[in-house]
């Protein structure tokens, strides 16, 4: 295991890193997941602590036969996407919810959840033939 406080970082253990999942109305489903890199301390008072928190989001797509296209390993910029939208703030709905839960050294819990906010479909296809979908989201976190 790698000792993250010789870096200033908290020591924690990943206890559960679960796929959230949306179904969008063009019955794709959104996979959404946060992974935690490293954690370190903000602050410390009466009231509680603030940590700093270094992720990755990790997003996936399932998609229907009908809205796949023609595969592409092309890597597209941002700006290029948000013109290629053909169908923009498509309604979803959650069908699978979990939190993510840390452990930290001093035996503390973590928890972070992604939430979807928005969702756009693109004309644009990634390797798997997929639809590229453009999507917003936030976090929730707490501590207990």
């Amino acid at each position: 295991m790698i000792d993250f406080s010789k870096f200033g970082f908290y020591n924690f253990e990943t206890l559960r890193e679960e796929w959230n999942a949306f179904e969008l109305d063009d019955k794709s489903i959104i996979l959404l997941k946060i992974v935690v890199i490293k954690i370190s301390r903000l602050e410390e008072d009466e009231k509680g602590f603030a940590l700093k928190v270094n992720s990755r989001d990790i997003v996936g797509n399932l998609s229907k036969p009908e809205l796949c296209g023609e595969p592409s390993t092309r890597k597209y910029a941002r700006e290029e996407l948000e013109e290629s939208v053909v169908e923009e703030d498509i309604d979803f709905k959650q069908i699978a919810d979990s939190w993510n839960e840390y452990k930290l050294e001093d035996g503390r819990k973590f928890y972070l959840k992604p939430i979807l906010t928005m969702v756009s479909r693109t004309n644009k296809f990634n390797e798997n033939g997929e639809p590229i979908y453009l999507i917003q989201s936030q976090v929730l976190s707490k501590t207990k």
